[in-house]
This record gives structure tokens, C-alpha cells and sequence, in this order.
């Protein structure tokens, strides 16, 4: 019942009409309802007005920044996969500690400008950031992506000569924690599925892992399906998290 007027609420007040006057109104420059203080650059090509009004009355990723919010450590360096247009990014970057260091990828090219600036709308002096073009992927030196106004579908198609398609250059999850000296961090990750390759192939990169806040998908990969709860046993079995909270496919496990 709750998820069905939660649902009806969305609707009402998550669509074109409603996303096209926000994003009027603000001049591509869009706030957050629900976090006062955070404002975001919104790229009007590649994210539809259902999208705009979702971040302006807070719906978008909000089991995310939820649980950034209330748990991401300011003692670690952050590392986060799946950036899209930097909203997540934002609420990081606010949170960390003097010294440390961001690294965010996203596979999409033409977000990147995009995710800079909402990072640097909200950094704390002392941080630094970096912000990589990338899929994160193993085994492959790159991989077409799909692109749509919907920032939210960014992901890996095998369909190398599709119309929506961008090839993008790959990088490994533990070249990442290398880049990082292999200190201990906190990893935000939301791929579409690609995480299941780091669950599989990078065990010792997720030694370091002290943080996961991941959105886990239910994938085929290599002929084999895996459900969120395979993907979830897998954290908790072969890395040795502990699940601390979950909202929906949202997941924060710590070591």
C-alpha cells in the first residue's frame, strides 16, 4: 500500500510538465528539496524533465544519498563508479575530510563537464577529486555504451554498431584502488550490472573496500544468471561484508 501512493506521488509530481517549468525556472541549475544547501548543474540533452523534477522534490537517488549522508566516513578516500551527472558526487565530496581523495568514473563522455562542476559546487577546502571518462570493465579494452536522455540508462550493449552506441575506453576496478596507493576507502557503485565482474574477478582490490554503498542489479553474465541475493551472498560470503542497511536494490555493507 505504502509503495503504491509513494508510487502515485512520483507520478504527480515527477513529469514533463512539472520537470520543464523546474528547469525554467532555474536556469538548468537545480535544487534539492529535500538537502538544502545542494544545488545541481543539470545537462538539458541527456537528462529528460521526468529526471528534473525527480531531484528537485528529491526522489532521485535517494536511498544513495541517504546513506552517504549518514554513514559515509570522512576519514577515508572515496571512490565511486557510476557518477552520472554528479549528484551522488555532490553529497560525497561534501563529507570528506581535509586530505582526502575523490575518484569518480563515469563511461558516459558527455556528462563529464558536467560532473566537475556539481563536484566543485560543493567541495570542502582540503579534498581533492578526480574525474575519469571510463566503464569499468574486465578483460576489455573497450566497450560501446549506450546513450539516451535518460542519464540514468547509461550502460554496456554488445551491439557495437547500435545508433545510440559510444565506444569508451575501459579501466579495471583495481588499477582504481592502485591509483589510490591501496589505501583503505569507501566505494560508492551503481553500473548497471557490470558489478557483478568485480564481485567475480577482484577480491583482492576489495580487501580495502572499508565502505560499500552499492545498487546491485540482477545480471547475466557469461551465460550465468545472478539475482540481487546471489550478488548479496557474495559480499557477505567470499568478501566478508556485513550488511548494515538496505533500502530496495540500494545496499550499505561494511567491513
Amino acid at each position: 500500500m505504502k509503495s503504491s501512493i509513494k508510487r502515485l506521488i512520483y507520478h504527480l509530481l515527477c513529469n514533463n510538465v512539472t520537470g520543464t517549468a523546474i528547469y525554467f525556472l532555474g536556469k538548468g541549475k537545480i535544487r534539492d528539496l529535500r538537502w538544502p544547501g545542494f544545488k545541481f548543474s543539470v545537462p538539458e540533452t541527456y537528462v529528460n524533465k521526468q529526471m528534473v523534477a525527480s531531484i528537485f522534490w528529491g526522489f532521485y537517488e535517494s536511498a544513495e544519498i541517504r546513506f552517504v549522508e549518514k554513514y559515509l566516513r570522512n576519514d577515508l578516500d572515496v571512490i565511486e563508479l557510476g557518477s552520472s551527472i554528479g549528484i551522488v558526487a555532490g553529497h560525497i565530496i561534501s563529507k570528506m575530510g581535509n586530505g582526502k581523495k575523490f575518484v569518480t568514473v563515469e563511461a558516459n563522455p558527455f556528462l563529464i563537464d558536467t560532473i566537475q562542476a556539481n563536484i566543485k559546487q560543493h567541495q570542502k577546502p582540503g579534498s581533492t577529486f578526480e574525474v575519469l571518462n571510463n566503464a569499468v570493465a574486465h578483460g576489455a579494452e573497450e566497450v560501446t555504451i549506450s546513450i539516451t536522455n535518460n542519464n540514468t540508462e547509461t550502460r554496456v550493449i554488445n551491439n557495437e554498431t547500435a545508433a545510440d552506441g559510444v565506444k569508451v575506453k575501459t579501466v579495471k576496478f583495481s588499477d582504481l584502488v592502485q591509483r589510490n596507493n591501496n589505501r583503505a576507502y569507501s566505494l560508492v557503485c551503481d553500473i548497471e550490472g557490470s558489478e557483478v565482474e568485480i564481485l567475480l574477478y577482484e577480491a583482492a582490490a576489495l580487501k580495502q573496500c572499508s565502505q560499500l554503498f552499492i545498487e546491485l542489479h540482477e545480471t547475466t553474465y557469461n551465460g550465468k544468471h545472478y539475482s540481487i541475493q546471489q550478488l548479496k551472498d557474495l559480499l557477505l560470503t567470499t568478501h566478508g561484508f556485513r550488511l548494515v542497511m538496505e533500502h530496495g536494490p540500494v545496499v550499505y555493507f561494511a567491513r
